[in-house]
């Protein structure tokens, strides 16, 4: 962050306060299909623009917790699989990534921001690049951590419920 005054505390409670409402009553995500596309990358990137790739570090792991939050409880049914399969990867998927983003957010629009004089397409640019590089770093990991694994249920039946897919996770994990 720029500086640790009141001022700049009080709009980063005030974007993890955001974030945490858009996720308690459902303006966070969108479901499209059996994934949902998330709008809580907005918070992050308005604080790692305003505020710098520290505070973008902050709102992301508070969207990562609460993501790893949903893979724990089983309310998101792939990081929920996921989970299953390995805590640990599940974890660095949730929150790492999410962390990674609002970093790497803030560190492009400072390098941008020089370069844009009236400075318009910085803010759009970096704004732009959230919900990508959320999507890059999140589905990524996923192919890194947890290829082999997909790998192995390309003989998935159509009649397999979540619960069924989970216990064979389970049970091809231990073998």
């Amino acid at each position: 962050m720029k500086n640790n005054d009141l001022r700049t505390l009080t709009r980063l409670a005030l974007l993890v306060a955001i974030e945490l409402v858009m996720k308690a009553i459902g303006l966070g995500s969108v479901p499209v299909g059996p994934l949902y596309m998330s709008f809580l990358t907005l918070p992050i990137a308005v604080g790692a623009i305003t505020m710098g790739p520290a505070a973008g570090a902050i709102l992301g792991g508070v969207f990562g917790a609460v993501s790893f939050y949903d893979a724990v409880t089983g309310a998101s049914a792939m990081t929920g699989a996921l989970f299953q399969v390995s805590p640990v990867n599940t974890f660095i998927l949730c929150v790492g990534m999410r962390v990674l983003m609002g970093v790497c957010v803030g560190l492009i629009f400072n390098a941008i921001k020089g370069l844009d004089k009236a400075g318009t397409w910085s803010y759009l640019i970096s704004a732009m690049c959230a919900p990508a590089l959320n999507t890059l770093f999140f589905m990524g990991y996923i192919v890194l951590a947890f290829y082999s694994c997909a790998a192995s249920y390309k003989h998935l039946r159509a009649h397999e419920t979540k619960a069924n897919l989970v216990c064979r996770l389970q049970i091809e994990k231990k073998t």
